[in-house]
Formats: C-alpha cells, sequence, structure tokens
C-alpha cells in the first residue's frame, strides 16, 4: 500500500489530476519500457501493475514485457499479459518477445510488424472514435549521447552515423514508417499513435540552448526524429512543451546517476509518442497535457533491487484530446505525388553560404529562440534588417538567389536547428526567373511552411508577397498566381501571416515605383527598404507578439 500510495502522490503532483483518463473526450497513453520484464527490482512486477493502476491509462505501450520469473505458484506469462490478466483487460503482444500493447478496450484488428521493432493494434469506443496505435522499440547500439561524451572532438558527421552506420535505428524506423503508412492508408479516417524506445534523442531536443545547459549536446539535425517529422507526425510531448531547456522530458535514466562503470550518464528523452491526425473533418487527438514518471528521483543510495520506481526507463504519460476539427491542428500537409521538388535539369546550390551563415550564427545569441528572415537575395540585400527589427530579435539568413527547392534543401541546418519564434519568408521569386509554375512554387513553400510547423511548435511563419520586379513583367501573371496562391495558405491557418509589398512598389497610377529599384530592375534601393519592407513587415510582427500567448 506505501508503494501504491507514493507512486500516486508522485503522479498527481505532476498536475495531471484534473485530466481525468476516465472523460469521455479524453485519451491517456502511458509508454512506458518496464525492463526486464520487470525482475530487475524486488517485487517488480508488483511495482509496474501499481504504476498502471495509479495512472489509469486508456492504452499502455510498454517495451520488455518479458516473461516474469517464476513464483511459488509456478511460472507466470510475459509482463504485459500478467498485468492485462490482473485488470480484465486486453493485451497484443504475438509472436514479439517484448513488444505488448494493453489497454481496457478490445481490439479491433492486431498488426505484427517485427518481432523486436513493432506491433500495432486499432482500438474503437463507445463512441465509435477509433485509432490506430503501434508499439515500437529501436536498436540501442551507438547511442549517440555517450558518443559525443566519449569522444567530444567528433564531427556531426561521426555523430549522425551512429543512426545509420554504427547502429541500425534509420533502417529500422524507415522500414517501421513503411508498414505503418501502409496500414494507415487502409485506415485513412483513423488517428494513428507510434510510441515506444527510440533509444536515441530527438532533433527538437538537441538544439544550441540545450547544448548550453545539458554536458553532452549538440545543434544536430537528428534523422530518426526528423524521419517521423517528415512522415507527418508530431512529437506530442514537445507540442504540450515546446522549450526543450524548461521542460526536458527526460526518460533516460532514472534508476542510474551514473553508468556501472562509474562514468557520467548521458540524461535524454528517447522514449516518445507520436501522433498523426487524418484529414480534417474526422475525428482527431490533440494533445493537451504530458509528464514523465517518477517526479523526482529516489536516493541513489537505495539499492536498485529495494527501488520503488521499477524500471531504469521513465514511464511517459500524454492525455490526448477527442475532437472533430474542419481544419487540420497541421495545416496543408505536403502533397506527395512521387515528384521531386527540384525541377528537371536545376541542381541544388548555395550550400557554402548556407554553411557560412550556419557557422556564423552560431556564434550570435541573438540567432536562436527570436526572428529568423529567410530566402532569396531580396533578405539578403536587406542590410539594415537585423537593426531596423532589432526589437523582434532578428537575424537575417537570406542567402545567394536562393529558390524554393534550395529553401526546402537547407532548412534544416538554416532555419530549423536555431528554433526560431518566427520565420519571415521572401522567396520565390528566383523561381519565376527559372519558368517554374506558380502551383509549383506555393507547394514548395507548403512544404516549407509545414515542416516548419511540425519541428517548431508554436511558430509563427510570415511570407512576403513575390516582388512584382518590372524586370518580370512578362511573367507577372505567375507572380500574381503564386502571390494568391500563397496568401489562400496563410488564409488558412491563424498562426501563418501574409505581407503583401507590391502595393507600396506602384505609383498611383499603377506604374512600377523605379526610383525603388536597382539598375537590374530587380533588387532594391535602401528607400525601399525604409518605406516599403521595413513598415510593412514591422506592423506583422508588432501584431504577432501581440497576439502571442503569453508564456507560463
Amino acid at each position: 500500500m506505501m508503494m501504491r500510495l507514493t507512486l500516486g502522490v508522485l503522479f498527481l503532483s505532476l498536475g495531471m489530476a484534473e485530466v481525468r483518463a476516465d472523460d469521455g473526450d479524453r485519451l491517456r497513453v502511458l509508454v512506458w519500457n518496464a525492463w526486464r520484464g520487470g525482475n530487475e527490482v524486488d517485487d517488480g512486477p508488483e511495482k509496474v501493475l501499481a504504476v498502471v493502476r495509479d495512472v489509469a491509462p486508456d492504452l499502455v505501450l510498454m517495451q520488455e514485457s518479458h516473461d516474469i520469473d517464476a513464483d511459488e505458484d509456478g511460472d507466470r506469462p510475459t509482463l504485459g499479459r500478467w498485468i492485462a490478466d490482473e485488470l480484465g483487460w486486453s493485451a497484443h503482444q504475438g509472436d514479439s518477445p517484448h513488444l505488448c500493447i494493453l489497454s481496457p478496450r478490445s481490439f479491433e484488428t492486431a498488426w505484427f510488424h517485427d518481432p523486436w521493432h513493432g506491433v500495432g493494434v486499432e482500438i474503437r469506443d463507445d463512441d465509435g472514435r477509433g485509432f490506430v496505435a503501434w508499439d515500437i522499440w529501436l536498436d540501442w547500439r551507438s547511442f549517440v549521447t555517450y558518443e559525443l561524451r566519449d569522444h567530444p572532438e567528433s564531427s556531426d558527421a561521426e555523430l549522425l552515423a551512429c543512426e545509420d552506420e554504427k547502429s541500425s535505428r534509420l533502417a529500422e524506423a524507415t522500414a517501421l514508417l513503411a508498414a505503418v503508412e501502409e496500414v494507415r492508408r487502409e485506415h485513412a479516417t483513423l488517428p494513428t499513435i507510434v510510441g515506444g524506445d527510440f533509444n536515441c534523442p530527438s532533433h527538437l531536443d538537441w538544439t544550441r540552448d540545450t547544448a548550453r545547459v545539458y554536458r553532452h549536446r549538440r545543434a544536430l539535425p537528428l534523422p530518426v526524429s526528423i524521419a517521423m517529422r517528415d512522415a507527418g507526425f508530431v512529437d506530442a510531448f514537445r507540442v504540450v512543451h515546446a522549450d526543450p531547456v524548461q521542460h526536458p522530458g527526460i526518460t533516460w535514466s532514472p534508476m542510474f546517476r551514473d553508468r556501472q562503470d562509474g562514468s557520467p550518464q548521458g540524461f535524454e528523452r528517447i522514449d516518445r509518442l507520436y501522433l498523426r491526425n487524418p484529414a480534417p473533418g474526422q475525428w482527431s487527438l490533440r494533445p493537451v497535457a504530458a509528464a514523465v514518471l517518477p517526479d523526482g528521483w529516489e536516493d541513489e543510495s537505495v539499492p536498485v533491487r529495494q527501488r520503488v520506481f521499477p524500471s531504469d526507463h521513465g514511464a511517459l504519460v500524454v492525455d490526448l484530446e477527442w475532437h472533430r476539427v474542419e481544419a487540420d491542428l497541421f495545416p496543408d500537409p505536403p502533397i506527395d505525388d512521387g515528384s521531386s521538388m527540384v525541377p528537371d535539369g536545376q541542381m541544388t546550390g548555395f550550400g557554402s553560404d548556407v554553411r557560412r551563415l550556419v557557422e556564423a550564427s552560431r556564434e550570435r545569441p541573438i540567432a536562436t529562440g527570436g526572428t529568423m528572415l529567410v530566402g532569396s537575395s531580396i533578405f539578403r540585400l536587406w542590410r539594415d534588417a537585423e537593426s531596423d527589427l532589432a526589437a523582434f530579435d532578428v537575424v537575417n539568413h537570406g542567402f545567394g538567389g536562393a529558390r524554393t527547392w534550395e529553401l526546402l534543401e537547407h532548412a534544416p541546418a538554416l532555419v530549423e536547428s536555431f528554433r526560431p519564434r518566427t520565420i519571415v519568408v521572401y522567396c520565390g521569386s528566383n523561381d519565376v526567373n527559372a519558368a517554374e509554375s506558380a502551383d509549383r512554387i506555393v507547394e514548395r513553400l507548403r512544404r516549407f511552411t509545414t515542416r516548419m510547423e511540425r519541428a517548431l511548435p508554436g511558430v509563427r511563419i510570415v511570407h512576403v508577397s513575390i516582388n512584382r520586379a518590372p524586370q518580370k513583367q512578362d511573367r507577372w501573371d505567375v507572380v500574381d498566381a503564386a502571390n494568391d496562391g500563397i496568401e489562400a495558405m496563410c488564409d488558412r491557418s491563424p498562426t501563418r501571416w501574409f505581407v503583401d509589398v507590391n502595393a507600396g512598389l506602384f505609383d498611383e497610377h499603377g506604374e512600377p515605383r523605379l526610383d525603388l529599384y536597382l539598375d537590374d530592375h530587380l533588387h532594391f534601393t535602401d528607400t525601399a527598404y525604409e518605406e516599403v519592407f521595413l513598415p510593412r513587415v514591422r506592423a506583422v510582427l508588432v501584431a504577432i507578439e501581440e497576439t502571442r500567448p503569453p508564456t507560463p
């Protein structure tokens, strides 16, 4: 009884008590690696069961549901099956040696991807709302945090090789996502949940700011979590807690402060829950609360076998809220038409320019967490942008003669790694010169926008209209069509904004103001930035800050 009381106090202190799992509009998910079937601590299975009872989840995604050691009454089944029997729940483990899905509800369908890496189920409630849930585990070898700890001189490429050369994590994640997508297409009206032990950190946690706080981190585009993002999934914990400094969500490891050899531990959020919702008009799920158990680590002088919390992994608890919307939580999912976003006959350039920008910005504290200008030379040549908009912590990442496909290619390093609160985009003008259609320009900007929204929860994105420059007068119809499409994309979300600068670039007779252009009739004079760009962009940035929810 004391054990259950202690765990209950730990759980309730997280402030989630008001979000009841028996609320018909809520779904509570527990993601937990239960550490070798609970066999590593005294009365481990009973302690795991106590946690499950206290959390009262609607769904448990359990890893390491191994055979329970024999007791005086004989052999018990695997941990997950035993807990399901004790609670009268359903369990699906199939032929997996350790992946087990548990729920008070029965399973409509069950899937088996791989004995070690993935099992799935379909669940429906009394109101007919359903979802598909996958329980997963990825390769534990070459943990990138340990690699950086043991070899701090490692290059970024050497660290990233932990995911696809020194381990099979990325290959496993890619194969898993293919299986998940095959099922999702057959159940396109249902949300899809993927949760488990990823055995690697997320790119959302390895940022410049977290590297300042945590000993063994670096700003890196970690590929497994990026693969989840690119497959259309959002990280539920980071939707609720966007700031990885204030809310680290560490699940590895509450049991061990140091490694067994006495070397420093590498604390990370390796147990995660991802969500992909169906198209608008269907029942969807929204993450509304998230926490990690235990809330406070036990005294490390207590022998491991006597610990109350029975696992070396923290347990992730996420509350999701059912709702039906006419607009997606993350609008405009990319259109995957199987085609490359790089036009035939074109190359992706400006890599060296981007690397120079990124390296320079890494030395500037202002570059992280503020407002980022990104796009082509129209922004690159706005020489006073950072001082003109200093009140908004602006950093200017305009590069080369960027086209929209290069904006997409360089976004992870150039934009995402700096986690801006607001992104201001000018891109597409050079696409027009490359004879690209308005539809393709808009689609690439839509993909960029959606990618940033999924990677940076809470970000605001401002699109500045493509310039109706005299130099491209014979293609103004393309410019106008592209601007109409960009504006329509922005209108579909309250966190997107469209700024039309073209009104200020023409005189009262509808003729271009040539005094605002350089001799090429494409790029702008300082006067154009001062009179046209600055007041319009500044007004939108002011409005964004006035409407942004206050930080708790």
